[in-house]
């Protein structure tokens, strides 16, 4: 009769220590999942990012309709990218990453819009030196905007360091459950037959 009981008790302590390291383990790899799209988004960003810099360098150099209109896909990517992330993922420093990155992504393409705007009646020679001034300002935003990029997909590579941990230890709380439960029952089992 004791055995029973216990036996009873090992089964119901289990099943409620497995349920809740399952729940673990099902949210860690959610969390996992989230964070792996949100690195996948940032790295796509960070290579859109790459080519607009190479683009405005040549944008900026040859002044052809065909550089700008490349430019234009590469930023409107980027706009695409810069979307609202998953909630699972932000903390406040991504948050904070993402916002200054929208704001200097819009800065950008006013920039670029001025560089290439030629409806002025300025003399020549103001011209000119305006158009040098901004595609100075223009590049160092570019930059700047890339190393935020950079530093962007650093911190999910971190984001998915975590998850991976978290889920590692979560998928080891499980296997000690179900290990643990295995042994309690084999010490009831081998006490009662002793």
């Amino acid at each position: 009769m004791r055995v029973r009981r216990h036996l009873k008790l090992i089964s119901v302590v289990s099943v409620i220590a497995t349920l809740t390291a399952g729940l673990f383990v099902i949210k860690y790899s959610e969390r996992m999942e989230a964070v792996a799209v949100e690195l996948q988004r940032s790295k796509s960003i960070a290579d859109n990012m790459t080519s607009l810099l190479l683009i405005t360098n040549d944008a900026v150099l040859e002044h052809s309709e065909r550089a700008a209109e490349q430019w234009w896909v590469r930023y409107d990517d980027i706009s695409a990218g810069l979307g609202p992330i998953s909630s699972s993922v932000a903390d406040d420093s991504i948050a904070a990453l993402l916002s200054g990155l929208r704001e200097r992504h819009q800065r950008v393409g006013a920039l670029f819009r001025a560089v290439f705007d030629n409806s002025t009646t300025l003399d020549a020679k103001l011209v000119a030196r305006r158009r040098s001034l901004l595609v100075g300002r223009l590049l160092i935003e570019v930059e700047a905007m890339m190393e935020e990029t950079n530093h962007l997909e650093d911190l999910m590579q971190e984001q998915r360091a975590r998850a991976e941990f978290s889920l590692g230890w979560a998928i080891k709380g499980l296997l000690a459950v179900f290990a643990m439960a295995l042994i309690l029952v084999v010490v009831v089992t081998v006490r009662r037959l002793i």
